[in-house]
Formats: C-alpha cells, structure tokens, sequence
C-alpha cells in the first residue's frame, strides 16, 4: 500500500485500477477501510485512490492541535506527488466537507464532485448523535470492533483526535459551507437517501443544491443516508456516469 510524507506528515492510501482518477474520501471518525468494498468495482473505470486523513486509518497519528486546514492542504499535496490534474473526487460526510472545501479554495484543481450524505454546517441537534459514535465510555462493542478494523491498534487515540479536532471552533468555522460553497464552480452530484433517523438532516443536501445552480440532486427513497453505503451498485453507475459525462450533463436515466 503507498505511503509517502506530505505536509511534514506521513500519509497512507490505496490505489487501483486506471483511467481518469478518482478520489475517494471517507466519513466521520473513518478510514480508507470504509470504502475498501467500492475500490474494486470502481477500478473498472477509473484509478481509484483512497487516502487515510491524516490522524485516522493508517497515516500518522497528530494531535488535536493539528491546523484545521490541514486535510484540505494534505489533498492538494497527494495530487501534487501524483502528478494528477484536476481531480473527481467522491466525500461522504466530513470527506464530503473536505471536498467541498477543496473545491471552493481551488477552483482550478477540482473537477468532479459527488458529495454524499453533505453536512454544510455544523447543526447543533446533531452533535449528542455524533458524539455518542465517538464516545468510549459508552460505545457498543460492535463499533469498537469497527474502529479497530479502520484504524488499528491505535483506534482509540483516532478516535479521540477526530473527536477532539473537529469539536474545536475554528474547525467548525472552517467547514462552515453555507458560505463557502457558493464558490464552487465544480459539476457537482448530491447523493441522498431520504429516510430520517441520520444524524443530520436531508435539508443539508437541499441547501447544497441551491447554492450550486446547476448542480444534480439525487434522492433516493426509503433509504438512509449515505448512498455508496446502502446502495452501491447503483452508486457506482451514478459515479461513472457523472463523472464521464459531457459537461453539464448528469447521469443516464436518472429524476432529480
């Protein structure tokens, strides 16, 4: 698996298959690990990388003193190193957000998005649902299960780095992308499934839409909320579709 130092820090990825590239970017308190399933299916079309933010998965674990704008800068270094043009990349929840961000900041290095599950900001009847993820005094033993399958031995610290770094001000500020993402100029595809119970709620996936005329909305019924999770072989068609397309063109066959 590649590994390489960017930003003074060591960062890991998987990489496979060949075609445009396709960056895939995983959610809250995650790692590359969350989308191992969708690296194959996807590598029949693209080149799929997947990166470990850093402190999470198997990059270097940081602090929570980390700067806020650093999995943003540590993207643009990773396209750098691999001498890749404009990049599609695909983010759920935070993933989505550093995306966004990317996009927002660097017009010129963005070319695709496909944002699933957006959180735009931070909703603040959510974060006794989030932080119960997180939380290891009281967390089920199924989850520790899952955060040591995506993180390691060290689980525990990534898990209290992720807490403790997205829970400080300037990070939410940061990532406040009701603003921000009216500069993203983008093709962009909003994926959503519509059932409530999520931490947060569908109204972020409107707003995104709203902000970015011109942009695709896709809601799919009776179905949480991340879609490349609940959905996938539908995902996938949506992924290669979109992002092959002509220029403002979406998917095939799709109502939005």
């Amino acid at each position: 698996m590649p590994e390489t130092v960017l930003n003074g820090c060591r960062h890991h990825w998987e990489e496979a298959g060949s075609g445009p590239a396709l960056v895939l970017l995983h959610g809250a308190a995650g790692s590359g690990r969350q989308l191992s399933r969708h690296i194959e299916p996807l590598s029949e079309h693209f080149r799929v990388i997947v990166p470990d933010l850093r402190g999470l998965g198997r990059s270097e674990r940081v602090g929570p003193d980390t700067p806020v704008t650093a999995w943003v800068d540590d993207l643009r270094a990773l396209q750098d190193e691999l001498g890749l043009g404009p990049l599609n990349i695909y983010g759920m929840t935070v993933g989505g957000r550093v995306a966004m961000r990317f996009a927002a900041d660097t017009p010129d290095r963005a070319g695709c998005l496909i944002v699933d599950m957006p959180v735009m900001f931070n909703e603040e009847s959510a974060q006794a649902g989030v932080r119960g993820q997180v939380d290891l005094a009281k967390m089920p033993e199924q989850r520790r299960k899952q955060l040591q399958d995506w993180h390691g031995d060290q689980w525990e610290q990534a898990v209290r780095f992720y807490h403790e770094f997205r829970d400080r001000p300037e990070w939410q500020e940061y990532f406040d992308l009701r603003e921000h993402s009216r500069k993203i100029t983008a093709r962009t595809l909003i994926l959503r499934g519509d059932a409530p119970g999520d931490a947060y709620s569908a109204e972020h996936a409107f707003l995104l839409y709203r902000n970015l005329p011109g942009s695709w909305l896709w809601i799919r019924p009776r179905t949480d909320g991340g879609l490349l999770r609940n959905a996938p072989q539908e995902t996938y068609r949506l992924i290669q579709e979109f992002v092959t397309a002509d220029a403002g063109a979406g998917p095939v066959g799709s109502t939005y």
